[in-house]
């Protein structure tokens, strides 16, 4: 009675583990597919796994598109030659060049267009098998920001530059009359200050 007791316990404590896996499982797969990211996962043949609705909507597929097809669907030149080359290599040596950074590339939708992403690429083992997860995110306003930015600094630098110019030849071009005045203005003093009266001398020493 009592080893029965206990198996039942048991089985009631496995089926509320399992329960409990289930819910963390799903509302992973809730956050997951929510996020404001996308999040794509690809195998160690670069074949998609999945991806999010965020993915979706930032390369124009959807989910049954990709599934099943190469990841290089979605890269511009370098990009896709490299890829396939990099993971290969990254299994045979482990040596990181992407995975676990934060990098800037570029990205290809369906309809043909080309846009700036920063990506971020970790890695999971499932069944033995290594599972490549990357969260990308457009950054094409950002870099349009960046690059106002980059010009109107540039503008700015130029506009300094102009203006030390400017001041430095109107400073140059008053230099030689400014003298003059002071030399002409200390020989009047020189020569006509016992002639003139006394505001009048002040005013040769104020000019």
């Amino acid at each position: 009675t009592d080893l029965a007791k206990s198996m039942a316990e048991m089985a009631k404590k496995r089926k509320q583990v399992e329960q409990d896996l289930m819910e963390t499982e799903e509302e992973n797969s809730s956050i997951i597919t929510s996020a404001m990211d996308g999040i794509i996962s690809i195998d160690s043949n670069g074949v998609v796994r999945s991806l999010n609705l965020s993915a979706e909507r930032l390369f124009g597929y959807k989910m049954e598109e990709l599934i099943g097809e190469s990841i290089t669907v979605l890269m511009p030149e370098p990009y896709k030659s490299e890829h396939s080359n990099y993971i290969q290599s990254y299994i045979r040596t482990g040596e990181k060049k992407v995975i676990g950074l934060l990098s800037e590339v570029k990205g290809k939708r369906k309809d043909g267009s080309i846009f700036p992403l920063e990506v971020s690429i970790s890695e999971v083992h499932k069944d033995g098998h290594p599972i490549f997860v990357g969260i990308v995110r457009d950054i094409g306003e950002r870099k349009k920001t960046e690059n106002y930015l980059g010009r109107y600094s540039s503008e700015l630098k130029m506009a300094n530059e102009e203006l030390e110019k400017f001041v430095y030849t109107a400073s140059h071009d008053l230099q030689e009359p400014l003298r003059k005045v002071i030399i002409f203005g200390d020989r009047l003093k020189e020569t006509c200050s016992k002639k003139l009266e006394e505001h009048e001398t002040d005013n040769i020493h104020r000019m």
